[in-house]
């Protein structure tokens, strides 16, 4: 078993500090947890992209219907999250983990 710390200490220790016999504790340098994690390399974005695009249609719809755009309520968010996440295709998850390293990642 690994664990990876990241912008956890002050002072940075040694790459590696071996805990137990099957436990290694692994320490990074301070800023690189942008560049390691798979989310930050493009996953929220894409997510945030598509949930603007919900956002959006929703009240342009209701424009274009000469409604009154009515309140979001949690329910709203969610199901507008929901359709948001259905976007973000397997595709761009896999290649956000293999751009954070992660070569191991199976289709």
């Amino acid at each position: 078993m690994s664990v990876i710390l990241t912008n956890s200490l002050r002072k940075p220790i040694s790459c590696c500090v071996y805990v137990t016999g099957s436990t290694k504790v692994v320490f990074f340098p301070p800023n690189t947890t942008s560049k390691l994690q798979p989310l930050d390399q493009g996953i929220i974005r894409s997510f945030k992209v598509f949930y603007r695009k919900e956002l959006v249609k929703k009240v342009v719809d209701s424009i274009d219907k000469k409604q009154k755009v009515k309140p979001f309520n949690m329910l709203d968010s969610m199901r507008m999250a929901d359709r948001a996440w259905m976007n973000v295709t397997q595709k761009k998850i896999k290649n956000c983990f293999e751009k954070a390293c992660f070569s191991s990642v199976e289709s």
